[in-house]
């Protein structure tokens, strides 16, 4: 199942699909939210998602969510269904099995039909669109697959012009596949402001059926600051599914960075007491957000109660009350 769609706060949305005869299975929903109460990861939903079943791929969208950057996007890519988060949840949760869900539609008379994906905000205050939407049915799984991980990569600040150590991105082969899965020496390629900064370091790899194999990845920054780059490797032979393990980077040149202002929790660089002060010490009263945050304007980045509170959950150990 393939859609895309823009929405600025990934943990509100819950994404099911629903047969023609009417089974309805979660593609995935309130990622990052392991109790009731929880918001949910605050990354956007930005481009064009791809859901399938766990055999497939072992690329979870939880795991992505919480290696975005903040503010940022959960990666675009293939990732495999999971349940809807809330009470009882855990980051990341086990995926779910999407084809087993639909594995009684075994004619052409119960798959053809209209197939419903329904998408549920919720929660008020943000908006968003879906602006495509795509199924694709298949007799069986591709012959030729694997899964790879992480899809994100975050080097250590270290001086400029220093080699760091060499991540690895592991990927597994089933042992249903047919024949080896691929990487030569020059399978992977590096875009973005800072591509020169990161290499591949240029083994070829060939993962054989059941095993696992490493591609791996350095750091060097040219200066001091924000590095980042994204990184895209095209498998081998043709028709392997997926066609490219795609990893987005960054790391920084020069000195240790400094920790986030917990003190600025609207991230203007202004630690105005009437805005970021206000809205903490109503918390410590123990007002719950959303009437802590009552008749504060909040500035950007993080201008909205959801995004402030959401930066204080990731960076700042906020705990959200259990009660309202």
């Amino acid at each position: 199942m393939t859609f895309g769609t823009a929405h600025p706060w990934g943990g509100d949305l819950t994404a099911t699909l629903v047969s023609p005869t009417g089974i309805s299975f979660p593609l995935f929903g309130r990622i990052g939210a392991v109790s009731v109460s929880a918001v949910g990861s605050s990354a956007d939903l930005s481009g064009n998602y791809v859901f399938v079943d766990p055999a497939i791929t072992s690329n979870n969208i939880w795991t992505a969510a919480t290696n975005a950057p903040n503010p940022g996007s959960i990666m675009e890519g293939t990732y495999a269904t999971t349940p809807v988060g809330g009470a009882g949840a855990v980051n990341p949760p086990t995926p779910t099995g999407f084809l087993a869900a639909y594995s009684t539609l075994t004619t052409a008379g119960v798959l053809n039909g209209t197939w419903t994906l329904q998408v549920i905000d919720n929660c008020a205050n943000d908006t968003g669109a879906i602006s495509a939407a795509s199924l694709t049915l298949e007799q069986a799984a591709p012959v030729l697959q694997y899964s790879s991980a992480p899809s994100f990569i975050h080097f250590p600040t270290i001086p400029a012009n220093t080699p760091s150590y060499a991540y690895p991105v592991v990927v597994f082969a089933p042992a249903t596949n047919a024949q080896n899965v691929g990487f030569a020496a020059n399978a992977c390629v590096m875009t973005g402001a800072n591509a020169a900064d990161f290499m591949r370091l240029p083994d070829a790899v060939s993962v054989a059926p059941g095993s696992t194999g490493q591609l791996l990845v350095q750091f060097r920054p040219s200066s001091n600051g924000y590095k980042t780059a994204t990184m895209t490797c095209t498998a081998q032979p043709s028709g392997v599914t997926p066609a490219q393990i795609i990893v987005q980077l960054d790391g920084a040149g020069g000195d240790a960075l400094p920790p986030p202002n917990c003190y600025d929790v609207d991230g203007d660089g202004v630690m105005n007491p009437l805005v970021d002060g206000l809205f903490i010490t109503r918390l410590q009263l123990g007002l719950p957000p959303g009437v802590a945050a009552n008749n504060i304007a909040f500035q950007s980045p993080r201008n909205s109660a959801k995004k402030v509170v959401g930066f204080m959950l990731e960076r700042c150990g906020y705990v959200v009350p259990s009660t309202p």
